[in-house]
């Protein structure tokens, strides 16, 4: 009986072929006519070991250019594979790698299978060798996920212990370090009760959100600046240290004609939740930590407005309104208002800390046209010896000397000069579905095909600060701006490294050149990777 069926099923298919066409018989039998295809690797270089992979992403689309799904042959070196996506081998060599259905090819691609344990990148008069160890790996915001291990073994030398106990120089925070995301569960104001800000408003009680008492604090205030026409009203709490006779037009006014215009062109519009058109910037007492902050929980609550809070208690250390720090701390809290608020009324995720900081330190440069010295010179010193010991990019310590804003501030400006659209690069992060760092990478690897993951992208970014050269390993026409390759700034751990690597994490090493040559590591964690930069 089967052996019936089955002839019975050979005999329309034959009579569909003749009935039908070739064509329109093996549409209907395999699916539709594949008019182009494309493949990517997620690698460039794997190891001969069988475990290393490539994995590789295959697209095939019809001649309306909408993608479809068939079966594809894999070609590796001319041997055929159906629907394979991964490869491995013990061999090494150059393999070039293409797809096909039918009489239709991909694109080809070439993957390096290596005998070494760790890749190797030659560059011309480079005056020592390097070993750079980094974690490849991004994360999401406070997550735990993509720790690397580098063993003991993995590298070897006589790194001196003794540490270098510099004065730390007291760095005055850009941001007082609030909870993110909308507040629950206070209940000391009733939401859209508040009467409303504008241009005639005289004085204003607003409400100051106490994180460690987990209540709400009153700053009176009284307006010094702001009209109908003008972009922000500016407050100046009663009492306070700065004197209400103080020039606050020309606050205002720097803030109306410098500052707004320039910020909505590169970061887009802030919100109006408040419908005045208004950005409030209060000045008052945050004694002598914080320049400022911005305070998310005006969006789910408290002053309900657009608003920024400047500190009005560091006159006394030689910072006035007008002082090239205050001016641009008033950018830097200006992008995180635009950037949550935008995120929030669109239900997006918050972004991640370090990728906000970043864009607010890439404001202030921005805006003023002055590199933000005081974090670069954090960043060369390094005085608490945290970033040559591997202090990560992708989690943000508020509390430290600096350190984290420097790294993000680098970390920005360097993927600024190398996109192509320079300083449009911010608001495509800010727009962008993802929080976190997937979305630098895929705005960068469709811009430019060399940064193809996060790990290039990092890779390059650590080399251009040990190097400054042209391309890629540079900061295009700001390299003499962020050029560390003078006074010894790309230091050496302070000892042999042995620990845990966070994602983000580098460390470089200066071997000598026996240890080079020979020098393969042992038991590295898979987000760990090592890299050899010789001349």
């Amino acid at each position: 009986m089967e052996v019936i069926l089955i002839k019975k099923f050979f005999l329309i298919i034959i009579i569909l072929i003749l009935l039908l066409g070739c064509s329109e018989a093996k549409e209907f039998l395999f699916g539709e006519d594949v008019y182009k295809i494309t493949i990517n690797s997620d690698r460039d270089v794997i190891l001969a070991d069988g475990v290393d992979s490539a994995n590789f992403t295959i697209l095939m689309y019809n001649d309306s250019n909408e993608k479809i799904k068939r079966t594809y042959t894999l070609y590796v070196n001319e041997k055929s594979y159906i629907n394979k996506s991964r490869f491995s081998s013990t061999i090494a060599g150059k393999y070039t790698i293409y797809a096909k259905v039918d009489d239709v090819e991909s694109n080809k691609i070439v993957l390096e299978v290596s005998n070494s344990a760790v890749k190797e990148i030659k560059i011309e008069n480079l005056d020592k060798n390097v070993i750079i160890a980094l974690n490849k790996k991004g994360v999401s915001q406070y997550s735990l996920e993509n720790i690397g291990d580098i063993k003991k073994d993995d590298i070897s030398s006589s790194y001196s212990t003794k540490r270098n106990n510099l004065d730390k120089k007291k760095i005055i925070k850009k941001d007082r370090m609030v909870r993110r995301g909308p507040i629950d569960n206070i209940n000391n104001y009733k939401k859209n009760t508040l009467k409303r800000i504008n241009e005639n408003t005289k004085e204003y009680n607003f409400l100051e959100y106490d994180y460690n008492k987990s209540k709400y604090n009153i700053r009176s205030a009284t307006k010094v600046y702001g009209d109908y026409d003008s972009k922000c009203l500016i407050f100046l709490e009663k009492n306070s240290n700065f004197s209400k006779n103080f020039s606050w037009d020309s606050i205002g006014k720097y803030f109306d004609l410098n500052i707004y215009g320039k910020m909505v062109n590169v970061f887009g519009e802030p919100t109006d939740i408040d419908s005045n058109a208004k950005v409030v910037i209060l000045y008052m007492d945050l004694g002598d930590e914080y320049f400022g902050y911005f305070d998310p929980v005006d969006y789910s609550g408290g002053n309900e407005m657009e608003i920024i809070y400047m500190n009005s208690n560091l006159d006394n250390l030689g910072y006035s309104p007008n002082s090239e720090e205050m001016l641009s701390t008033l950018a830097h809290e200006f992008q995180h208002l635009i950037n949550y608020g935008n995120r929030y009324i669109e239900g997006k995720q918050e972004m991640d800390i370090w990728i906000d900081e970043g864009l607010s330190m890439a404001a202030e440069h921005y805006v003023s046209g002055i590199p933000r010295d005081l974090y670069l010179d954090v960043f060369r010193n390094d005085r608490d010896e945290l970033i040559r010991n591997g202090k990560p990019l992708c989690y943000f310590d508020i509390y430290d000397n600096g350190e984290s804003y420097g790294l993000s501030y680098t970390f920005l400006e360097y993927c600024k000069n190398q996109y192509s659209g320079k300083e449009k690069l911010f608001k495509k992060i800010i727009e962008h579905e993802y929080p976190d760092y997937r979305s630098i990478v895929d705005i960068m690897k469709k811009d430019n095909s060399v940064f193809t993951d996060f790990e290039t992208l990092l890779l390059n970014y650590r080399i251009a600060n040990l190097v400054n050269l042209a391309g890629v390993y540079g900061y295009g026409n700001e390299r003499n701006i962020f050029n560390f390759t003078k006074d010894n700034v790309i230091k050496q751990p302070t000892e042999k490294f042995i620990g845990y690597l966070a994602p983000g994490g580098t460390v470089y090493y200066y071997p000598g050149k026996d240890y080079f040559d020979l020098y393969t590591p042992n038991n590295n964690s898979e987000n760990i990777k090592f890299i050899k930069i010789s001349n």
